[in-house]
């Protein structure tokens, strides 16, 4: 037996699913106690790319985040494709555990939780996957109120289960989820959520939220981002200070002009066959786009019971992106940076017999199904942030090599 094949029988490599957007001190935290709890010996982390799951652009480039996922212990970095990466909370989960199943030597998954008791999870992942009539009924009741679909469904669960319907719980449900119907081996491990909550804007509490930090540079007060700045990680301040002339903050004009081009210059046939358009709403938003004056107008005109505010920012990053119902789902690995003991990691998935998605380290000379979508949203990105076109090129960026 060779060396990498004893190693990668005997080694726990922890798996975690993030946007980082940007990394704060709840990150690092999570990723430290999940690595000691399940006493990981490599980690490995899945990251949006340069938009969101809820439909918006990053604060700064997925080159930037990766350098800080891998300064707060990451060993390999790779990217959750735009396919899945700027999707519902079930596309979102099911793309991320697909991917580290398939490099074949993930064996657990980290994720901080407002419920912080894995039992407690699992139970409630059960009792969604059997989902009974009353539960359907409720889903569909809490639908009307203008919950999203995970939403509705955690809430409907939580009536049978100790789990509250929050957005960190909501979304561990959803891994869980995808974990059984995949059929894998991967444990799941998590934390509580420590700090800020996940919709907390307010710099008081001892560990900010993402959210917080995206919302001083809105403010855009030098008090305000001085006191922010001191509150997350030294390595997240210096990219974002490298960064700051690239910062994609909300009311950003350039978005705006994009999405409204895209809309402009498409006929309803062409907006119909966006992936999250539907139910006519593509005559709406050709009806909208004139009068809206920035891309928060053109939300709230368009925004309904059925049709949530995450659910249209979705729809904006798929028309910019012009991403398609019949887009094909990715299926590779692409890494965007490592460490030194990382370096070992992509030996052992590359050299193991279970891999069963390509490698991909280098987009010249490699090439996968799908990946060319990825390619086109970090274009729009660098359009949006007003980047140069070529430097920041993915056929140009250079993958982030840590320590």
């Amino acid at each position: 037996m060779t060396e990498t094949a004893t190693e990668e029988m005997n080694s726990k490599v922890l798996g975690i699913v993030a946007e980082y957007n940007p990394l704060h001190y709840g990150h690092v935290y999570q990723m430290k106690t999940c690595r000691e709890a399940c006493g990981a010996d490599y980690t490995m982390v899945i990251m949006s790319g340069d938009f969101t799951q809820r439909g918006e652009p990053a604060l700064i480039d997925k080159w930037s985040r990766t350098r800080t996922a891998l300064a707060a212990g990451a060993d390999l970095v790779v990217e959750l494709p735009f396919y899945y990466a700027c999707n519902g909370a079930g596309y979102f989960a099911h793309g991320a555990i697909k991917i580290l199943e398939a490099t074949g030597v993930v064996t657990h998954l980290g994720f901080g939780s407002e419920s912080g008791n894995i039992d407690e999870l699992n139970e409630a992942a059960e009792i969604m996957s059997e989902e009974n009539g009353e539960i359907s009924e409720k889903i569909r009741e809490y639908l009307s109120c203008g919950l999203s679909y995970p939403s509705a469904r955690a809430k409907a669960v939580g009536q049978y289960a100790k789990v509250s319907c929050e957005a960190n719980n909501i979304l561990a449900l959803e891994y869980i989820s995808a974990i059984k119907k995949l059929k894998s081996s991967i444990k799941p491990v998590t934390v509580l959520r420590k700090g800020a909550g996940y919709n907390d804007d307010s710099l008081t509490s001892e560990n900010i939220s993402a959210k917080a930090v995206r919302k001083a540079f809105s403010v855009n007060e030098n008090k305000t981002i001085e006191k922010m700045l001191k509150n997350i990680p030294e390595f997240t301040a210096a990219a974002l200070e490298s960064d700051k002339e690239y910062l994609v903050i909300d009311g950003n004009d350039r978005y705006f002009d994009i999405l409204r081009s895209a809309v402009l210059r498409s006929e309803p046939e062409e907006l119909k066959d966006i992936f999250s358009i539907s139910e006519g709403m593509e005559n709406k938003m050709k009806n909208e786009i004139r009068y809206a004056s920035d891309t928060e107008d053109f939300i709230k005109r368009l925004k309904s019971k059925r049709y949530t505010r995450t659910r249209i920012q979705r729809m904006c990053a798929h028309t910019v992106t012009g991403f398609k119902k019949n887009a094909a789902a990715p299926e590779y690995i692409r890494v965007l940076g490592f460490t030194t003991k990382g370096a070992k990691l992509i030996k052992m998935i590359k050299e193991n017999d279970r891999l069963s998605m390509p490698v991909i380290t280098n987009i010249n000379r490699e090439k996968a199904e799908g990946i060319d979508t990825d390619i086109k949203a970090s274009d729009i990105y660098n359009l949006i942030c007003g980047k140069d076109l070529y430097r920041y090129s993915d056929y140009v960026k250079m993958l982030e090599i840590f320590g």
